[in-house]
């Protein structure tokens, strides 16, 4: 059965496919489509010349495509990695924190901080007892230890 070809089929350029060879129902290379129109007595050889650089522009909108979409995967994957990189680490026997708490244990560590400090300068004044300095400072200590602790709310002893 002998098919009809139309000009439009038979050899045409099509914007999205590059030259369709009817019979194999191929596409080829733009390149070589140009390339053979130019060697062939073919009806459409003044068309390819004058489309080559559409040709090449749909080309290169087809290879941006491509690597677009593999640097839409790149960056899912670099979201993962980032999400994770986040999380909190697993500390024994504690369970993950809100950013609540997160922020109440760094302001009673800020007073930790604060508190040494004031130890610090009252350890400077030789009038002042520094046994009793001392355990001021060690239940300043124990208290804000144990104000973490209520915080965090350990899983374990």
């Amino acid at each position: 059965m002998a098919t009809k070809k139309t000009p439009e089929l038979a050899g045409g350029v099509f914007p999205d496919m590059g030259r369709v060879d009817v019979e194999s129902k191929r596409t080829a290379e733009p390149a070589i489509i140009i390339e053979t129109a130019r060697t062939q007595d073919d009806p459409l050889a003044a068309r390819l010349r004058a489309n080559s650089a559409e040709v090449e522009v749909l080309r290169l909108r087809a290879a941006l495509k491509r690597h677009q979409e593999q640097l839409l995967e790149v960056g899912a994957k670099l979201a993962v990695i980032e999400q994770a990189a986040l999380l909190q680490p697993k500390i024994s026997g504690y369970r993950e924190l809100t950013e609540s708490e997160l922020r109440w244990i760094n302001r009673l560590k800020s007073w930790g901080r604060d508190g040494r400090h004031c130890v610090e300068d009252l350890q400077r004044i030789e009038a002042f007892d520094a046994r009793d300095i001392a355990d001021g400072a060690a239940h300043i200590r124990l208290g804000l230890m144990l104000l973490v602790r209520a915080v965090a709310r350990p899983t374990e002893w």
